[in-house]
């Protein structure tokens, strides 16, 4: 990892790193080397549906809208409310 490609992922975390740049790349470089000193999987995910059977999709009776609603901490206008995530 480079300090323009750092930079930019703290960018899109909104992290603040002044001061902590050369640091950092040291740590992920010694992360990237740790993952490559691992084995490799034995099997990769998905080549053995027995590893998580799935069951059959098949559409069934839905919750009434009243009982869903009276668990949840806030509803507005009929439905769930959630504090907001990103500005």
């Amino acid at each position: 990892m480079d300090m323009t490609t750092l930079r930019r992922i703290a960018g899109l975390a909104k992290l603040e790193i002044a001061g902590q740049e050369d640091a950092l790349l040291h740590q992920f470089a010694a992360m990237a080397e740790y993952g490559a000193s691992l084995p490799p999987a034995e099997i990769a995910p998905g080549d053995d549906a027995s590893v998580c059977p799935l069951r059959e999709d098949v559409p069934g009776q839905s919750l009434p809208r009243e009982k869903v609603l009276m668990g949840a901490a806030r509803v507005e206008d009929g439905c769930i409310a959630a504090p907001r995530a990103f500005d």
